[in-house]
């Protein structure tokens, strides 16, 4: 869940794998693991190659429901959260 999360956060950003990583505060073997699952569901999609042509960037799919629902709950969940903190008013 980090790893999409990561990609939410950063919607509109290419990222590589050792932004999510780092991002995701997990290892590049776990990013590696799941990115091919998550452009397969669509969250995710190649964005482009960098100069040297080996690390490949990726993007949310700014056109996947999926993804769109992703960023939407990720908004209410942080409204919640700060709800909860008393920094917004209901």
């Amino acid at each position: 869940m980090k790893i999409i999360e990561a990609f939410v956060q950063e919607r509109g950003r290419d990222l590589s794998v050792s932004d999510v990583a780092r991002l995701a505060d997990t290892a590049r073997s776990t990013v590696y693991q799941h990115l091919d699952d998550l452009e397969e569901l669509g969250v995710i999609e190649f964005a482009r190659s960098t100069g040297d042509g080996h690390s490949k960037r990726y993007q949310l799919n700014e056109e996947s429901e999926i993804a769109d629902l992703l960023y939407k709950l990720e908004g209410v969940t942080l409204r919640h959260l700060l709800e909860l903190d008393g920094e917004l008013e209901n």
